[in-house]
Formats: structure tokens, C-alpha cells, sequence
């Protein structure tokens, strides 16, 4: 499956690239061996609000992306280990194993011929930057697949149940904090730990006032019980984008 989007990101001629960034913070993953690089790329997104995970391999990379969630990806082609091609096909074929969104991954090389930027876009990157990276560069393709992520989606407020608003904000932080070890757990095919994680959420979410985690959770449980990887995969990414969107509220 060939991903959208330009291959080539090159801003145009005689236009001022402004070094804006998206109003929301994204969580990116940047996958490079030299340390040198990974200190520039640091350096370049000094005062920004993004997070940045960083990885030596490609090997690591996949490891780190079965263990969290990322809005973007900056991948290294050239990697010992594990190349960033074979690393960038082995995630593809984690998210359709998942049933789960496509990451946009940036492939980054040294080097600019047409059968480099091909053989990217074959492995599944949605787009190709060649080394070296200015600062200007790298913020402008961060904007570019990050003004899909701008939009916030409509905020669900909860009412904390009364007598308990000093626990609930503690186990909602602890639902979002399950969230990567699910997609661990589910990527290792470990259906009994993910039903053992479900059940206890089934059982005392509506109790916290989140009976959306109660429902979530059955539906977990019982995708747990079949080993349904694909249905276990569309109701932690249901998860996922629940708990982004609870605002709590005093039940007073």
C-alpha cells in the first residue's frame, strides 16, 4: 500500500518559510544512529513544545512504536541493526496487524536519486528529505503533517462523582498510561493480560464516573476472550481518543 503525499519537500523558490509550528504539541519519534544528528535535530526543536523520543535503530524504533503512540515519524534510512526501509515495512505491517491509523513516517538519507526516493515510498514513508536538514526544513514538513492533528476534537466533560475528586483525576491519568502498555501487550499477542486490563476496567469505570470506560472495557474484554487482534486494536484506538477528549468537571 502506497502512502499519500509528496515525496519531495522542498519549499518554493523565493518564499519566506515562516518557522511556525502547530498549535498542538506532536509526539514524534526520530529514528537516527549518528549523535550528532540526533543533538541537531535537538537543537533545531529547542523551545518547542513538541516531544521527541529518539531511537538509535531501527530495531529500537519498532520497539519503541509497539510500546507508544507517536503523531509522526523522522526515519534514518542508512542504520545499522536495522535499516529504516525494513524498519519503515515492519511498522506498516504492525498498524494493518492493529487495524490502526497509518503514522506519516519522514525518510531521511543523504542521499537525493530517484530510485532512493522510489524505493522510500515503496516501504511505506509519505515523504523524503535529503540530508543535510536546514532548521527551516525540518519545521516546515513537522507543520505540514501536523496541521492534520491541529484540530482538537470536541471535549467529553465528566463530572467527577462527588467525594471522589481527589482520586478520579489519578485513575484517569492511570487509563491514559495503559494505553501504550495495551498496544504492547496487543502487538506481543498477550490477549490474557489485555483481558485482565479490561475486566478491571469494565468493572470500575462507571464507578470513577466514566461509564464510557465501563462499555470500552466490556468490549475489550470480550475481543480478549476470541484473541480478536483487529477488534482489540479499533477499541484501544477508541481509548485512546477518549480519554484525549475528557475535560473533568466538579460534580458540584
Amino acid at each position: 500500500m502506497k502512502p499519500p503525499g509528496n515525496l519531495e519537500l522542498r519549499p518554493p523558490g523565493g518564499v519566506d518559510c515562516k518557522e511556525t509550528e502547530p498549535t498542538k504539541p506532536l509526539r514524534i519519534l526520530v529514528v537516527e544512529d549518528s549523535p550528532d544528528n540526533r543533538l541537531l535535530v535537538q537543537a533545531y526543536m529547542k523551545g518547542s513544545a513538541h516531544r521527541l523520543t529518539f531511537a538509535e535503530d531501527g530495531k529500537v524504533a519498532l520497539d519503541q512504536f509497539g510500546a507508544s503512540v507517536f503523531d509522526l515519524i523522522l526515519m534514518d534510512m542508512q542504520m545499522p541493526v536495522m535499516d529504516g526501509l525494513t524498519a519503515t515495512r515492519a511498522i506498516r505491517a504492525l498498524e494493518r496487524e492493529l487495524n490502526a491509523g497509518s503514522t506519516p513516517i519522514i525518510a531521511l538519507t543523504a542521499s537525493a536519486r530517484p530510485e532512493d526516493v522510489e524505493m522510500s515510498r515503496n516501504a511505506g514513508c509519505n515523504a523524503h528529505l535529503s540530508k543535510p536538514i536546514s532548521k527551516q526544513k525540518l519545521l516546515s514538513v513537522i507543520e505540514q503533517y501536523g496541521k492534520n492533528l491541529i484540530a482538537t476534537p470536541e471535549p467529553v466533560f465528566v463530572k467527577m462523582p462527588e467525594g471522589l475528586e481527589e482520586l478520579v483525576p489519578e485513575y484517569l491519568a492511570s487509563r491514559k498510561e495503559e494505553v501504550p502498555l495495551l498496544l504492547k501487550l496487543l502487538a506481543a499477542s498477550d490477549f490474557k493480560r489485555i483481558r485482565v486490563l479490561a475486566h478491571n476496567m469494565k468493572g470500575n469505570g462507571g464507578a470513577f464516573g466514566f461509564p464510557k470506560l465501563t462499555e470500552i472495557g466490556y468490549a475489550m474484554e470480550c475481543a480478549a476472550k476470541e484473541a480478536d487482534a483487529a477488534a482489540l486494536g479499533q477499541h484501544v484506538g477508541s481509548l485512546a481518543e477518549y480519554l484525549e477528549r475528557v475535560q473533568l468537571q466538579s460534580g458540584s
